[in-house]
C-alpha cells in the first residue's frame, strides 16, 4: 500500500522525544548545529500553519474547518518569531560532528517536511492560483477533525521542543563560563515556542470538533499502489490483502479519468458495459461472502446481532448486483459506436481483477472465472474465516470492494449523462418501430432509451451508496481496518461545498506569509521596552489583521475598477443614444457619424455636439 501520513508524523515525534530526553553535554559545535536544525524544524512547523484552509467567501457561516489559517495565525506568527530568534545562533562550523541531538532534530525536520509533501500530493495548482483537489482524500485533509488532530500533534511537538530548551539552558546555568550565542538564541526562542503551542491548543479546543488522530494518520500518498499480479492460486488470506489494493487502484483510476471523460476516445459503451458487468459480478460474489460470514459468525457463537447485520448487508448487496445487471442489459441495446484504437478506460482495464478476486474469495474453485465451465460451490465458512478476527478482516475486504464500486458508479453515471446530453448514444434501427424509416444501421438513441439507461445508472448508484453506508456503520461497530473509509466519507461530506463554487478549493500551499519586520503596533511595544512574548504576539496578530484588511480592501477596489472599465464605454454609448432620442429632429442640425461596432451593442449612431443637455447627461453617467 502507499505510505501514510502517520508514518512520517510518528517518526518525527519519536525523534523529537529522543532529542528532548538526551541528558549529556552539548559541545559548542553541536550547539550551533542543533540550533540550525531546530530552525529548520520550526520553519517546517510554520509551513504547516500556513497550509491550513482560509475562510470560505461562499459560506459566511463557515463550518468547523473554515478559516483554520486565520484562527491559527497567532501560532504561525509565534513560530516565525521563534525562527527569527534562532537564526543568529545558527552560525559556526558547517561540519556535522554526529552528535545524537543534532541527528534527531535533523531527522524530525526531514520527516515533517516529507509528511507535508505527502499532504500536498492530494492537491494541484490551478490557473487561478488556488489548489484544486486531485483525490478522494483532499476534502478529508481540510476537514475539521483532521485539522484538529494536526494542530494537537504539532502543539505536542512544539511543547516538547520548548521543554528541551528549558532543560538545556538550565543545565548550562550550573556550568562555568558565559552562555554561548547558540544558547542565548535558544533562550530567546523558548517563550515563543511555548506561545505557539498554547495558541495551537487554544485554536483546536475552541474552534474544532474532537480530534481524529486515526484518520489523520491514515491519510495515504495520492499515488496508486503497485499493481498486484493476479496469481494462479491465491488463498483467502492473500485475496484479503490484494482486493483492497485493487480497490484503491480503481478509486485512483476513476477520479483521474473523470476529468477528461468527456473528450477521451476511451469513454465508450465498451468500457462502461465492462464496468457494469464486473460490478455486478463483484457485488454478487460479495453477497455470497457476507452470507458465508454470517453463517460462520453463528458457528463461532458471536453476537446474534452481528450475524443479522451481515445478512442485512447481503440483502442490500442483492439490490446492487441486480441494478448493475440492468445497466449491462441496457448497454446491449445502446452504444456509443466503435472508435478504432480507443482502447479501454483505466477502470475498465483493471476492474476485471476485482471481479476475479472477489469471485475466488466467494467460491471454492481457486481458478474460478465468470465462465460457465468454472461454476463452483460457495467457499466453506471455516475456510473463509477460521477465527472471529478473520471475519472482521474479510468484512473489511468486502467493504473496500463495495466502496470502489460505489465511486465507479458515480463516475460512470456522470460520464454517461454527459454523453447523453451531447447526443453520443445510438441504437440499432432494426430494434426500433417501423415509423423510423432510416437508411442507416444506427441512429441517435430516442429519448425513452436514453431515459431508461440513465434511470438504470441512477438506481445502481443509489443502491451502491446505500450498501456502502451500511457497511460503513458495520465496519465502525466491528472496529474493522476499513473503518477509516467511513471516517473519511463522513469528514468529506461535512466539508462538501455549496453549489456554484469549485469543489473543495484550498488556499495555495506556500510558506507562511509573515511580516519580515515588526508592524507598527509591535514596533511600538519594542520602543516601550516590552519583552513579554504574549503581549508581542498580540501586537503581531493585530498588525497582520490590519495588513490583511488593507489587502482585502485594495483587492475589492481593483476588482471594482476592472468592472467599471469594462462597462464605462457601453454606458457612454447608451447615454449618447438616450440624448439622441430625447432631442427633436428639427433641433439636430449637426452631422452624425457611425461608431465602430461595440461587443454586445452592434453598431450605434453617436451624435457629437456640445449642448447643455449632453454635458448634463454625461456628468450624470459619471456620477
Amino acid at each position: 500500500m502507499s505510505p501514510v501520513f502517520g508514518e512520517f508524523l510518528g517518526a518525527a515525534g519519536e525523534h523529537i522525544a529522543a532529542a528532548a530526553s538526551f541528558r549529556g553535554d552539548l559541545p559548542y559545535a553541536a550547539q550551533c548545529q542543533a540550533v540550525r536544525q531546530l530552525d529548520r524544524l520550526v520553519a517546517t512547523l510554520a509551513c504547516y500553519m500556513g497550509d491550513l484552509p482560509l475562510p470560505d467567501p461562499f459560506d459566511p457561516s463557515g463550518g468547523p474547518q473554515a478559516g483554520a489559517r486565520t484562527r491559527a495565525a497567532p501560532a504561525r506568527l509565534a513560530l516565525d518569531r521563534a525562527a527569527r530568534s534562532l537564526r543568529p545562533g545558527a552560525g559556526g562550523a558547517d561540519t556535522d560532528d554526529g552528535h545524537p541531538v543534532v541527528g534527531h532534530l535533523a531527522a524530525a525536520a526531514n520527516y515533517l517536511a516529507a509528511g507535508r509533501d505527502l499532504l500536498h500530493t492530494h492537491f494541484t495548482d490551478s490557473s487561478t492560483g488556488l489548489q484544486t483537489p486531485t483525490s478522494w482524500w483532499a476534502p478529508v485533509i481540510i476537514s475539521g477533525p483532521v485539522t484538529a488532530a494536526l494542530l494537537s500533534e504539532l502543539a505536542s511537538h512544539t511543547h516538547g521542543l520548548a521543554s528541551w530548551i528549558v532543560q538545556l539552558t538550565a543545565k548550562r546555568r550550573t556550568s562555568p563560563g558565559a552562555p554561548t550565542a547558540a544558547l542565548m538564541a535558544l533562550r530567546d526562542a523558548e517563550p515563543w515556542l511555548r506561545q505557539a503551542a498554547a495558541a495551537m491548543q487554544t485554536a483546536q479546543r475552541q474552534r474544532y470538533p474532537s480530534a481524529d488522530r486515526k484518520l489523520l494518520a491514515a491519510i495515504p500518498a495520492s499515488i496508486p499502489p503497485p499493481w498486484p499480479a493476479l496469481g494462479a492460486d491465491e488463498p483467502a488470506a492473500v485475496l484479503c490483502e490484494r482486493i483492497p489494493v485493487t480497490a484503491e487502484r480503481l478509486r485512483h483510476a476513476a477520479l483521474a479519468f473523470a476529468a477528461g471523460a468527456r473528450w477521451s476516445p476511451a469513454a465508450t459503451s465498451l468500457s462502461w458495459r465492462r464496468d457494469a458487468l464486473a460490478s455486478a459480478i463483484t457485488s454478487h460474489a460479495s453477497e455470497l461472502v457476507l452470507r458465508t460470514l454470517a453463517e460462520r459468525a453463528d458457528q463461532l457463537g458471536m453476537q446474534p446481532l452481528f450475524g443479522a447485520r451481515l445478512r442485512t448487508a447481503a440483502c442490500h448487496m442483492v439490490r446492487v448486483w441486480q441494478s448493475w445487471r440492468a445497466v449491462a442489459d441496457q448497454w446491449d441495446i445502446v452504444t456509443t459506436g466503435a472508435v478504432r484504437g480507443a482502447g479501454l478506460t483505466p477502470v475498465a482495464a483493471e476492474i476485471g481483477d476485482l471481479a476475479l478476486r472477489a469471485g475466488r474469495l466467494a467460491y471454492r474453485n481457486p481458478h474460478w472465472t465468470p465462465a460457465c465451465s468454472h461454476a463452483s460451490l460457495s467457499r466453506d465458512p471455516a475456510d473463509l474465516a477460521y477465527a472471529p478476527g478473520d471475519i472482521i478482516t474479510v468484512l473489511a475486504t468486502v467493504h473496500h470492494a463495495a466502496d470502489a464500486i460505489g465511486r465507479i458508479a458515480a463516475s460512470d453515471r456522470d460520464s454517461v449523462t454527459a454523453a447523453a446530453a451531447e447526443n453520443r448514444l445510438y441504437v440499432p434501427v432494426r430494434l426500433l418501430s417501423d415509423k423510423y424509416d432510416i437508411p442507416r444501421p444506427y441512429t441517435p438513441a430516442p429519448r425513452p432509451h436514453t431515459e431508461a439507461l440513465l434511470a438504470a445508472y441512477h438506481t445502481a448508484a443509489k443502491a451502491a451508496s446505500r450498501v456502502t453506508a451500511f457497511l460503513d456503520d458495520l465496519a465502525v461497530a466491528a472496529d474493522a481496518p476499513s473503518s477509516v473509509l467511513a471516517a473519511a466519507r463522513q469528514a468529506s461530506t461535512a466539508t462538501r461545498p455549496s453549489p456554484g463554487r469549485q469543489d473543495n478549493q484550498q488556499a495555495p500551499a506556500q510558506p507562511p506569509i509573515v511580516t519580515p519586520v515588526p508592524g507598527w503596533t509591535e514596533h511600538t511595544l519594542h520602543n516601550l521596552q516590552i519583552r513579554d512574548p504574549a503581549l508581542l504576539l498580540r501586537a503581531a496578530v493585530i498588525d497582520e489583521a490590519a495588513h490583511e484588511l488593507v489587502t482585502e480592501a485594495v483587492a475589492k477596489i481593483q476588482s471594482r475598477d476592472v468592472v467599471a472599465n469594462q462597462t464605462s464605454r457601453s454606458a457612454q454609448v447608451a447615454a449618447a443614444q438616450q440624448d439622441v432620442r430625447c432631442i427633436p429632429r428639427a433641433a439636430q442640425p449637426m452631422k452624425s457619424q457611425v461608431s465602430p461596432a461595440i461587443p454586445g451593442f452592434g453598431s450605434a449612431t453617436v451624435v457629437k455636439r456640445t449642448g447643455k443637455r449632453t454635458d448634463h447627461s454625461y456628468s450624470s453617467t459619471r456620477r
